[in-house]
């Protein structure tokens, strides 16, 4: 596994999966979740298809799959990110933090616009994204703070902390189909 660093807490892990993995995850994504409505999620900001692995019972085995190569880069990121690790022992989250995966597929015209990644009642505090293909035009990854472009490879899965410092948006695909797992990493207010 290496590791481009973007920015000082953009990191973007390559090589993490190889592409067969990849190929079978997203086959087995597709064939649960066609019969699921993934565009329940749509709206005037995300402009994609989604669906929940954590909460969807036909995506057990995935969720368990996703969530140690997520773990991985995750213990990764954390040891070669002082600035995250420093930040997330001084609130006392990093031991305590709980994970939540979703599949996301693009078709030509979606996106997602300019965001970060919070969720109600959760304290968001790391994102992870694990892309599955690359034979699509469109859909790089911007962040709009550092300015900074990135068009992630296939089997890599770029990391960065949920906060408005990392507001960043995927624009619109122009040809192919993109597919990604989205990994939440998070400590529940509740």
């Amino acid at each position: 596994m290496g590791v481009i660093k973007h920015t000082d807490f953009v990191y973007e892990y390559t090589e993490v999966i190889p592409s067969v993995g990849c190929n079978r995850l997203k086959s087995e994504l597709f064939r649960v979740g066609k019969n699921l409505d993934t565009n329940e999620c749509r709206n005037g900001i995300r402009n994609n298809h989604a669906v929940s692995i954590t909460t969807t019972p036909e995506f057990r085995h995935v969720d368990a799959e996703v969530n140690s190569i997520i773990g991985a880069v995750h213990q990764q990121y954390a040891i070669q990110n002082p600035l995250v690790l420093e930040y997330a022992t001084k609130q006392g989250i990093m031991t305590q933090l709980r994970s939540t995966y979703s599949f996301r597929f693009y078709d030509v015209n979606d996106s997602y616009e300019w965001h970060c990644d919070w969720n109600a009642g959760i304290w968001s505090v790391l994102s992870y994204v694990l892309y599955l293909d690359d034979g699509y035009t469109g859909g790089d990854l911007l962040f709009s703070r550092d300015r900074v472009r990135i068009r992630p490879r296939k089997g890599s899965v770029l990391a960065f902390p949920a906060d408005l410092a990392h507001v960043h948006k995927s624009t619109k695909i122009k040809s192919g189909l993109k597919s990604i797992v989205y990994g939440n990493f998070f400590k529940d207010l509740r």
